[in-house]
Order: C-alpha cells, then structure tokens, then sequence
C-alpha cells in the first residue's frame, strides 16, 4: 500500500537513506513527508516506486539541509503527480540524474515554488510518456545550474511553459540530449529568467518551435548571457525561430543552415555577439543597413552571404517567391512613366542553370505572383528615357523580395534636369570650387606683390650701382695726368756754383 498518508508528517531526523526502495501500490502518498525536516541528505538514489507515484503534496514544504538524491530511479506510473514536491527547499541538490521517469512524468506543477540552493540534475536521464508538463518547475529557484546533459525526452518531452515564473541564477546545460522530433518546442522556456545562459549543442536538432513561433518566446536572459546551438541539423531559421533569445550571445556554429527566412532578424537585434560559421548560408553584423527592400525592409544592421538554391537582398537568404504581382510594381513604375515586363535573366544574375523565368504577360496589369530567381526590365513610355545614364534596369526576385531600384523614368527635354538633392550637390561643389579658386587667386596676388617690391628694389640697386661707377670714373678722371700734358725743360742756373735749379 506504499507510505501512508501523513507517516512522517512534520517529523524531524538527522538523516534519511530509503536507497534502493521499492514502493508499489499506492506510492508515497500525500503529505506523507509533508513540513518535514531532514537535517543532512535524503537519498531515495536505486529506487522503484510505481503504482500511484509521488501523491499530491507528498513532499510539500519539505526541508532538506543537504540534497534531496532520487539519482538512478524508476518512477513510474502516474509519476510524481501535481505538487508532489511542492514549496520544498533544498540546501543541496536535487538529483534525479540517470532516472527513469515514465507514464506521466513530471505533472503540471509538480516541483512548484521549490527552493533549490545547488544544482537540478536531470543529467542522463530518461523521461518519456508526459514528460516534464506545463509548470512542472514554475516558479522554482535554482541557485546554480540545471543539467540536462545527455538526457533523452520521449513522449511529449518538454512541454510549453514547463519552467514557467522559474529563475536559474546559473546556466542550463543540455548539451548531447536528445528531443522528440529533434526539436525543441515552441514557448518551451516562457517565463524563464537565467543569468549565465544555454548549451543546447551537438543536440541533433532539426528544428525550433513551429508556426507560433520559437523555444524562447517569453524568456528572459541577463546581459552576457549566451544561447549555444551550435554543432546541430538546424536547416532554417524562420522569423520567429531566435524571437526571445536577442539579448544573448547567438552561436549557431556548424549547423546546415541554408535558410534565414524574412525579418529573420528582427529576432537577433539586441545580440551582442552573433555566430554563423561553418554552415552553407552565413550572416553577421555590420556597420551600415542595406538599401530597403521593396516587398520589406531589413530594420537590423545584418549581411548575409547566401548558400547555394537560396538567395536575397542582403539582411536574408531564402527560397520563397515574392509575395507580389507584375501589376503591383507597375503602381509605382507607371507613375514614374515606366512598367516592368518580364525578361530573360541576365548570365550575371542566374542563381543556377535551371533559373525559371517569368512568361510574358499579355498586358502590364498582370496578376501572376513573380517567382524566386526571375528578373523584370523596366521599360519607358515613348518620349521618356532612363535616368542616370543607365541603359537597363533589371530588378530580380531575391528570395521573396526585390532590391529598390535607384533609377526612374525621365521625359527626354528633361534628361539633364537635376533633382533638388543633385541641384544642392552641385551648388556646394561648385561653391567649394570657387573658394578653392579665390584662396589660389589671392595667393597669388600676394606673390605677385612680393615679386614686384623685389624688382623694384633690385632695379632701384642697378641705378644706385651705375651712378657710384659714374662718379668713380669721374675721380679717376681728374686725377689722371696724360703724359702728352707733361714737357720737361732744361734752364741753366745763373746760381753760383754752377747748380741748376
């Protein structure tokens, strides 16, 4: 008949070891342990309880100053039933690593409230039928980490909410574990607050979420925090696939990504830092956005270098046709004076030897969607011409959206007539120009003036120079005597002596 119904109520003891027990029949029943304390660990570790499972309340408002080890376990049949461990707190662990948890599992609100100081280990272990159930652990505090590590989740594995209002001041690690449908459901951790963040890698996993949305809608990590996917079979990243995850440092290394569906990353803007490497189509931050897109427009600074079968604008690689007509685009081309008509693609604008073109329509107001990989030319009414110089526009369907085309339909007369924008451009260059010319100009006038007081003065020291030679020669002059000038005569002197004088 198992344990009876308040056996060890309110009852306080050292010490409990109930390892390899087997419990039939009607299980633990409720509020069999219930306000009960246990002074160190209480191991049920090698344990068989079937039958009824853990009641209502069986372990409600529990004290345990140790760990609670239910390690190695079968527990089955109807599980541990709503409440079971309800408001139960823990100094230690609690530790169902390598159960067995079938039938109905963790029920909804199973572990409610619990206060965990260490570690919740689920490491290894094998839970199928209901698994672990809509709030089964709402509301729990866990004060380190919670390992998953290596767990196999059958039946309805993880289901939505099922860590509904409960904060993990650690991480989660479930790496190498394995999911139903290789996928992880959607709104599976709403509700969730975790500080240092998630490993879900080398988890085989095909899939996040589905048409709703993704695993993290409604969950909260800390800044620093990290989501690891990397290492798994993800193929497609649809728009919702990351929705709750983009304040955390994104890795999806190594998968087999081909696919970043539409407004993909709108999800990712608050990631700090994000990780595509190692799959077929790779996207990473940037500085600047692309130019918009005629079917939406990338909001994220994001480029993506898209694999082979996929491509688009830029922010996304897809498949997808665009969502639009020819008559669509012919709004807005025919009030440029223009329309699109489907053409061949260009050599340079085939994505693959088997590039699908549009058929011809009978007329511009065609209602046929354009499909991936087509191109259309703009073409000008009579009278009207390209703008910019250009000799064709093609636009092409990029994976369900078009690049916006940067040239329109001018009237010839106005071929060389300049929009405001190109008016303003041209009156700055021009303006800059003239201050370049009149800065030249009135340097060169300052050289000019320069050059002349130096001619001036040198002309000036020329005179100066030639009248001293004058006058020098004048000196020279009068000093000179020639010598026809000089005659030399003979006088006898009548002086005694016969001196001449």
């Amino acid at each position: 008949e198992g344990l009876h119904t308040s056996a060890l109520q309110q009852t306080s003891i050292g010490e409990m070891d109930m390892s390899h027990t087997v419990i039939t029949g009607s299980g633990i029943r409720n509020l069999t342990f219930s306000q009960a304390y246990i002074g160190s660990d209480f191991s049920m570790h090698h344990s068989h309880i079937s039958g009824d499972g853990l009641w209502e309340n069986a372990f409600a408002w529990m004290a345990v100053d140790g760990t609670l080890n239910m390690s190695n376990s079968n527990i089955s049949g109807e599980g541990f039933n709503p409440y079971a461990l309800y408001d139960i707190a823990l100094m230690g662990d609690l530790d169902m690593s390598h159960s067995f948890i079938a039938d109905k599992g963790l029920q909804p609100n199973a572990v409610q409230l619990a206060a965990i100081s260490g570690n919740l280990r689920l490491a290894g272990a094998h839970v199928e039928g209901h698994g672990i159930a809509y709030r089964a652990f709402g509301f729990v505090t866990v004060g380190q980490d919670v390992i998953f590590e290596r767990a196999s989740f059958r039946g309805s594995g993880i289901q939505a909410a099922a860590f509904s209002g409960a904060s993990i001041y650690g991480s989660m690690n479930a790496s190498y574990a394995t999911f139903p449908n290789n996928s992880l459901p959607y709104a599976v951790f709403y509700g969730l607050s975790i500080h240092k963040g998630m490993n879900f890698s080398h988890c085989n996993l095909e899939g996040l979420g589905d048409a709703r949305g993704g695993p993290f809608v409604g969950s909260a990590f800390s800044p620093g925090a990290y989501v690891d996917l990397s290492n798994n079979l993800l193929s497609e990243i649809k728009k919702d696939s990351l929705t709750g995850a983009g304040t955390s440092l994104l890795s999806l290394r190594n998968n087999s990504i081909h696919t970043y569906a539409a407004n993909w990353s709108l999800s990712v803007a608050g990631s700090q830092l994000f990780d595509s490497s190692g799959n077929p189509s790779q996207c990473k931050f940037v500085n600047n956005t692309n130019a918009p897109s005629i079917t939406w427009d990338p909001s994220v600074a994001i480029e993506c270098e898209c694999g082979f079968g996929t491509s688009g604008t830029g922010s996304f690689c897809d498949q997808g046709d665009c969502d639009v007509t020819v008559q669509y685009l012919n709004q807005s081309a025919i009030q440029n004076q223009g329309y699109y008509l489907p053409v061949q693609c260009p050599p340079s604008l085939r994505m693959n030897p088997n590039m699908r073109m549009l058929p011809k329509p009978a007329s511009a107001g065609n209602f046929s969607l354009v499909p991936n990989g087509a191109c259309l030319k703009l073409i000008c009414k009579d009278g009207y011409t390209l703008s910019g110089n250009q000799t064709e526009i093609i636009l092409q369907c990029k994976g369900g959206a078009f690049n916006k085309p940067t040239n329109t339909c001018v009237h010839i007369d106005n071929v060389f007539s300049f929009t405001p924008s190109q008016i303003a451009a041209i009156v700055i260059s021009i303006l800059f120009v003239c201050s370049l010319a009149c800065l030249f100009f009135t340097r060169w006038k300052k050289t000019q003036r320069h050059a002349s007081v130096l001619r001036h003065r040198n002309s000036l020291t020329e005179r100066l120079v030639h009248a001293k030679d004058e006058e020098l020669q004048l000196l020279r002059d009068t000093w000179r005597i020639e010598w026809c000038d000089i005659k030399i005569e003979k006088k006898l002197s009548k002086a005694p002596l016969g001196r001449y004088i």
